[in-house]
């Protein structure tokens, strides 16, 4: 409904469609909505076209009846609240790229009055081809049939994909008639003992078939390698600029390479940091491939600007692993309802009268460095971590992570000798009012890598 809602706004060329989210979300149902699911669900709703978003329950108070009533409360009263100025920021950034621009679909799924395809687009979205839903109504009033292409609001669409073509009228199939006539393609998925007019079509029985013939008759402007059923893609054109949406929707990360049709200078822009790095492509006959690493829970832009030179002369950055220390040993609690040291790190419900415990607890531990400068890069992982770690080295700040991968930058907090490692874990409110025993707590394991890179260069967008 995210992704019909976006294209109903877009074929009435509206600037703005609203989504009210994480109403009914969180597996574990209650107050164990994460920020882990949260981003899950943005990224959802973002690659596919939603660009208002509305926080469901945002209360500023939960006493009385409030207290008990469902979905969770994702304001205020929430253990993640004090960050959630970063959930605020990324919103903006990608509900600002996903506004007053066009996507570049050029495949179009027909939606009626009361059936929305699902079995039909599942395939496209694994393999990172772009559509918008079309409804039956816009097809007969408001579109335009022209040189075999259906054009509406700006869009121009070369394909039509059909599920129980049966339920179309038929004035639809005299319309498609038109466009098959004028050299459109349509792709029908066929149901069992039913037959639908015979104007030209492609018929398939599965839909997993829909991807291949698809790319063959109309072809591909961009592509993924290797294929990755678990990766979205919206190809946004805004500004003048080419915006590549990558998301993973996965468990796991991917790193592969985008072949494009398009050149000019390349950048990635990561929305949840604001970061930006200088990216470069590798010119072949026919494509322009960039290199790509979409972690878990991460979403990627890779930004062209057509209108620009691809910088010369440099190399993307490679990272050579150097060091690898082991600090999962050797930690103790300084702050909590139980202090003293761990003989091995595990979730806290596991301890002594804290099974439905909420809150924070701060772990503490030392490690020794003869020269950490000579390494340039230095990540943290933090291993399996419930759920929101916040990052202190030798007194300094050094980031908070929500979800896994746990990892953080720390080469410019270490010194020679021995340095101080402060990580700070707060767990979810599950644990107190719903009285569940969910894992809380640092778990890892945790490991300390060290990297040369050659060839990086970063600027960051604050904006």
């Amino acid at each position: 409904m995210g992704k019909c809602s976006s294209d109903s706004a877009r074929h009435r060329n509206k600037r703005r469609n609203a989504n009210e989210c994480f109403g009914v979300c969180g597996v574990e149902g209650g107050w164990s909505l994460s920020a882990d699911n949260m981003k899950w669900y943005l990224d959802w709703l973002f690659v596919r076209g939603v660009n208002l978003i509305i926080p469901h329950a945002f209360y500023y108070s939960i006493r009385g009846e409030r207290r008990n009533e469902r979905p969770p409360d994702v304001g205020p009263n929430n253990s993640w609240w004090p960050e959630y100025a970063k959930f605020s920021r990324y919103m903006k950034r990608l509900s600002w790229l996903m506004t007053d621009s066009l996507n570049s679909a050029k495949v179009a799924v027909l939606v009626g009055e009361s059936f929305l395809p699902w079995r039909i687009v599942k395939p496209l979205y694994e393999s990172q081809i772009e559509f918008n839903y079309l409804e039956e109504q816009l097809l007969n009033d408001c579109c335009e049939i022209s040189n075999g292409t259906i054009q509406i609001a700006g869009y121009c669409y070369e394909a039509i994909l059909i599920e129980r073509g049966y339920q179309l009228s038929r004035s639809s199939w005299q319309r498609l008639k038109k466009f098959v006539e004028e050299g459109g393609c349509i792709i029908e998925l066929t149901a069992k003992d039913v037959n639908s007019p015979d104007i030209g079509q492609w018929q398939v029985g599965q839909e997993t078939e829909v991807p291949a013939l698809l790319t063959g008759l109309i072809g591909s402007d961009y592509e993924i390698k290797p294929a990755a059923s678990t990766i979205r893609i919206s190809r946004i054109k805004k500004q003048g600029r080419l915006f590549y949406v990558i998301v993973n929707e996965g468990e796991t990360a991917f790193q592969g390479k985008l072949r494009m049709n398009q050149g000019g200078l390349i950048e990635y822009w990561r929305p949840w940091t604001g970061a930006c790095d200088a990216a470069i492509g590798e010119q072949a006959a026919d494509h322009l491939a960039v290199p790509i690493s979409v972690e878990r829970r991460e979403c990627l832009i890779i930004a062209v600007d057509t209108s620009r030179p691809q910088q010369q002369g440099r190399k993307q950055p490679v990272r050579k692993q150097k060091a690898i220390l082991d600090l999962s040993q050797g930690w103790r609690v300084i702050k909590g309802p139980w202090k003293g040291e761990l003989a091995a790190l595990c979730s806290w419900t596991e301890w002594e009268g804290l099974s439905n415990f909420s809150g924070t607890i701060v772990y503490e531990t030392t490690f020794e460095i003869e020269e950490p400068s000579q390494i340039p890069l230095w990540r943290l992982d933090l291993g399996d971590v419930y759920e929101i770690a916040r990052l202190s080295v030798n007194g300094k700040e050094a980031g908070v992570q929500f979800w896994k991968p746990y990892v953080c930058e720390m080469g410019q907090y270490l010194r020679p000798g021995t340095n101080v490692l402060h990580v700070s874990v707060t767990n979810s409110l599950a644990n107190r009012y719903d009285r569940k025993s969910l894992l809380s707590g640092l778990v890892g394991p945790i490991r300390l890598y060290g990297f040369r890179v050659d060839g990086m260069e970063r600027k960051d967008r604050s904006d």
